[in-house]
């Protein structure tokens, strides 16, 4: 239950998993039912490897994983300055404070900004 959330995504996206379903249920020998999961009757262990395997033909760098692409995906919205409670709350985390330790890392220093902001203060420029 905790790994069940809704997570917002593109139209791109949505387009490319309408497309999706679509060619699945064109296979669909009534053996499996789809309905919502995007991977319908697979589990996590056997997508992971299905992935790692796609991956590999399509030449991308070797360790690319789902779960490397989640830290991807976390450290692209930390660069682009997605606040840390949506970015928790897309990655499943119980609390911010989880994803600051796993990612603080990765965040983009600000202290230049900072120092711009007192200079502004300490100048009256603000």
């Amino acid at each position: 239950e905790a790994g069940v959330r809704v997570v917002d995504i593109g139209a791109d996206l949505i387009a490319a998993l309408n497309k999706h379903r679509v060619n699945l249920a064109s296979l669909n020998t009534g053996l499996v039912a789809f309905a919502a999961p995007v991977f319908p009757g697979i589990d996590g262990e056997r997508l992971s490897r299905k992935f790692s395997t796609v991956a590999r033909r399509l030449g991308m760098p070797k360790g690319c994983t789902l779960h490397w692409l989640r830290h991807s995906h976390a450290t692209t919205l930390l660069n682009a300055a997605i606040p840390l409670t949506v970015i928790a709350e897309r990655l499943g985390h119980s609390d911010p404070s989880v994803t600051l330790r796993t990612y603080a890392h990765a965040m983009p220093s600000q202290q230049a900004e900072a120092a711009r902001v007192m200079d502004n203060l300490m100048t009256g420029g603000l």
